[in-house]
């Protein structure tokens, strides 16, 4: 463990969906520990007077902070790179990137319209995946920098309601340790932070009683911020990593899967895999992959095992005749 405190002097940091909320606090936290952030959040045509990311802007340079606003909508062809310009011209470069502006619809996954649906791919998987891309450009040129995908227990678990909008964080969702094992050796690494706080966007689900109102007021989002801040700072090795925050609590999620059961040809059969669903689910041997790759290589080496077996048998009844 360090003992010096954790900066980011000489940095640049975008954060996107910056204008209120977890974002807003992720930008303030950097900017506090000296980065020159770049706030973004979509402009309003209901806007009057100064966007939502330039009011946060001005509020960290009111603290003594550097930070400038872009108002770019994720959604619209070319805004990724032209995201990507702005914190290389106006700042001096990209460090770190957030990536955590996101749009969502909450209903049953049957009543969901297709314009819906296609505006949660547009903005949460085609703009985030540009701007990953683009910001992936400028880093692997300088052979350096960290990035942390904001993700979410819908993309990780399922939940009700959630399901369009959990399946665009689930994409994304799976990307991360691909783009970690990419970039690695480029001195790039990126993880995922799924929060949970009581903000602007989350007001409804404890109004509404689906959790209690009087845990709103120690669900800030804080906690979200300070995780954010270590994993995208130069103190942090992880790599393809996922972390959860919310309230006072933090936890690391993994893919897992079982040992499940390898069947000779002779059983294999539905009754067979029906009579073995039991070793098939027990999870007391289950191991973690960070990449798909890992568990279809021990799939065939183990189809290899069966097959000389298998050969091994029919030698020994051969010879036994």
């Amino acid at each position: 463990m360090g003992d010096a405190d954790i900066r980011f002097d000489g940095q640049v940091a975008l954060v996107t969906g910056a204008g209120k909320g977890i974002g807003r606090a992720h930008a303030a936290r950097l900017a506090s520990r000296g980065a020159a952030v770049l706030v973004n959040n979509r402009s309003h045509p209901e806007d009057e007077g100064p966007g939502t990311a330039e009011q946060v802007a001005a509020g960290i340079r009111a603290q003594g902070g550097q930070a400038l606003a872009n108002e770019e909508h994720l959604e619209r062809p070319g805004a990724a790179k032209r995201l990507i310009d702005d914190a290389v011209e106006r700042l001096g470069g990209l460090d770190v990137l957030i990536c955590n502006a996101g749009t969502s619809v909450i209903r049953p996954f049957h009543k969901t319209t297709s314009d819906e649906i296609r505006g949660l791919v547009e903005v949460n998987v085609v703009g985030t995946l540009e701007l990953l891309r683009e910001a992936l450009l400028v880093m692997r040129e300088a052979g350096k920098g960290a990035i942390l995908v904001t993700g979410s227990t819908s993309g990780l678990f399922g939940d009700l309601g959630f399901g369009a909008y959990g399946a665009t964080k689930a994409a994304l969702q799976s990307l991360v340790p691909t783009l970690a094992t990419e970039n690695h050796q480029r001195g790039i690494r990126i993880n995922s932070l799924v929060p949970f706080a009581h903000t602007q966007m989350t007001d409804w689900i404890f109004d509404g009683g689906h959790f209690p109102k009087g845990a709103a007021p120690g669900l800030g989002p804080e906690i979200a911020a300070d995780l954010a801040c270590w994993l995208v700072s130069r103190d942090c090795a992880l790599n393809g990593e996922t972390l959860i925050a919310g309230g006072r609590t933090l936890a690391r999620a993994e893919t897992r899967a079982s040992r499940g059961v390898e069947l000779l040809e002779a059983e294999t059969s539905p009754e067979a895999i029906r009579d073995h669903y039991a070793q098939i689910a027990d999870m007391s041997e289950a191991a973690t992959y960070r990449q798909g790759g890992d568990l279809l290589a021990q799939i065939t080496d183990r189809m290899l095992s069966l097959a000389e077996k298998g050969a091994g048998e029919d030698a020994l009844r051969s010879g036994s005749r």
